[in-house]
């Protein structure tokens, strides 16, 4: 190598080390300001992350404002649906208010007349039991002793077997008869039974299941209770009729007839 080519091979050298002293010298400012940069860039994407979320947000309340107003309308427009209007089925199982009102009302009246009826049944049972009570304790041998032989008549013949309870035209000839003769000095009443009367009675006995009860006298004191019975009831009526002061004698026998059901009243003058 000549001294020109050494020369050449210096100045080379000395230019490659020049430019990458600067080279590196560039490069250092380069990085910095690329530093500054990313962290610039990161605060503004920051920034366009939160702008972004509050717009959704925004954009959201406003979505659920409108639909929410919009139910609102779209609900205030609609008539709403009347039981009528339900499918049957649906009807079936449910009850209306009206109708739920209207048959407890229904009900409620049905109970008043029922505890009417029995507070009216109670005091008449009242009042024949202390009519009972009354003819047990009274003396009539007088009545039966002096009183006149003459009389008029009338009964209830046609009563059910087996029954004690006043028939419709039984209680108008009744009490048409009693006003006819509310004068009178005392009546005397006698119960009147027939073959369907004992009928009834002995088919009472038969279904009796009990073997070691003696069915023999039942015959008797089922038709003597009966016959008291149909007393009683028409006994009751009088003292109803004309007042507790009528006098009301009474027969020891029973009129067994062949057809006839009840008892007859004789008025004595």
């Amino acid at each position: 190598m000549n001294k020109k080519e050494l020369i050449d091979l210096l100045e080379k050298s000395s230019k490659e080390s020049l430019n990458e002293t600067s080279t590196i010298e560039e490069e250092i400012p380069k990085e910095k300001t690329t530093t500054k940069k990313i962290k610039i860039e990161k605060e503004e994407k920051k920034k366009s992350s939160f702008s972004f979320f509050y717009l959704i947000l925004a954009l959201f309340l406003i979505g659920a404002f409108l639909f929410i107003n919009k139910n609102k309308n779209t609900n205030s427009g609609v008539n709403p649906v009347t039981f009528e209007e339900l499918p049957e089925k649906v009807q079936a199982i449910y009850v209306s208010k009206d109708k739920l009102e209207n048959s407890l009302k229904a009900k409620e009246d049905e109970l008043n007349i029922k505890i009417k009826h029995l507070k009216e049944e109670l005091s008449i049972l009242n009042e024949k039991f202390e009519l009972a009570n009354i003819e047990k304790n009274e003396i009539r041998v007088d009545a039966q002793k002096y009183r006149s032989k003459k009389y008029d008549a009338t009964g209830c013949y046609d009563e059910e077997e087996g029954t004690f309870v006043f028939y419709p035209s039984c209680l108008e000839r009744i009490n048409k008869f009693l006003d006819e003769n509310k004068d009178a000095t005392s009546f005397q009443i006698i119960p009147v039974t027939d073959a369907k009367d004992r009928l009834y009675i002995n088919n009472i006995i038969e279904n009796i299941q009990d073997t070691k009860l003696d069915k023999k006298p039942l015959k008797d004191y089922l038709m003597e209770g009966l016959s008291r019975k149909r007393v009683l009831e028409a006994s009751w009526h009088v003292k109803k009729r004309l007042g507790k002061d009528a006098i009301i004698t009474y027969v020891n026998y029973i009129a067994d007839t062949a057809d006839k059901r009840g008892f007859t009243i004789r008025a004595y003058r």
